[in-house]
C-alpha cells in the first residue's frame, strides 16, 4: 500500500511541475488583436501628420531592432533606423496613407504579427505633393512596459500609381 501511495504521490508531483499551458483563448487574441489595431491605427494617424518624434516612440527603443527596407538593406538597431530616418523626415510636411487590407496573427500573449498593404503620398515641407505609392508592411509588435512597440519590420514599396 506505501508503494502505491508513493507512487499516486510522485504522480501529482510531476503533474503539478508540468509547465503552464500557454494556449491563448480565442477572446485573448480577439482582445490582443484588438490592443495591436489599435496601435498601428495611432501610428499611421501620427505619421500621417508627419510627426517624426511622436511616430517613432511606437518602434523598440533597442540595439536587436531590426528593419529591412526598401533598398535591400537591413537597419540594425534604433539608432541605426533613427540616424536614417529623422534626418528624411525633416523634410516631409505631411503623408495621405491609406491601408487597404490588414492581418493581425496573435503569436503570444505578448506578440503579434502584423502584415498590411496600402498606398501613400508624401508632401514636401515646400508643399509640393510626390506620387502615390503602393507599399506593403510586415512587423513584430511585442508587449513591453511602455505598451504595444515594434520590434522587428521589414517595408516593400511598388512603382509609383499613375492616373
Amino acid at each position: 500500500m506505501r508503494r502505491f501511495v508513493l507512487a499516486a504521490f510522485a504522480l501529482t508531483v510531476l503533474a503539478a511541475c508540468q509547465p503552464a499551458t500557454t494556449d491563448l483563448t480565442e477572446e485573448q487574441k480577439t482582445e490582443i488583436a484588438t490592443e495591436v489595431n489599435a496601435a498601428v491605427d495611432d501610428l499611421w494617424d501620427i505619421f500621417g501628420q508627419a510627426d517624426y518624434d511622436r511616430g517613432i516612440v511606437y518602434w523598440e527603443h533597442s540595439p536587436n531592432l531590426t528593419f529591412a527596407g526598401t533598398q535591400g538593406g537591413i537597419l540594425m538597431g534604433f539608432s541605426t533606423l533613427d540616424s536614417i530616418y529623422r534626418p528624411f523626415f525633416n523634410t516631409i510636411a505631411s503623408q495621405e496613407i491609406d491601408i487597404a487590407e490588414r492581418h493581425i496573427t496573435v503569436v503570444a500573449q505578448d506578440a503579434a504579427y502584423v502584415i498590411e498593404r496600402g498606398t501613400y503620398a508624401q508632401t514636401d515641407t515646400s508643399g509640393v505633393t510626390g506620387p502615390t505609392r503602393p507599399f506593403a508592411y510586415t512587423y513584430l509588435w511585442v508587449h513591453t512596459e511602455a505598451g504595444w512597440r515594434i520590434s522587428s519590420g521589414h517595408m516593400s514599396e511598388g512603382d509609383p500609381v499613375t492616373q
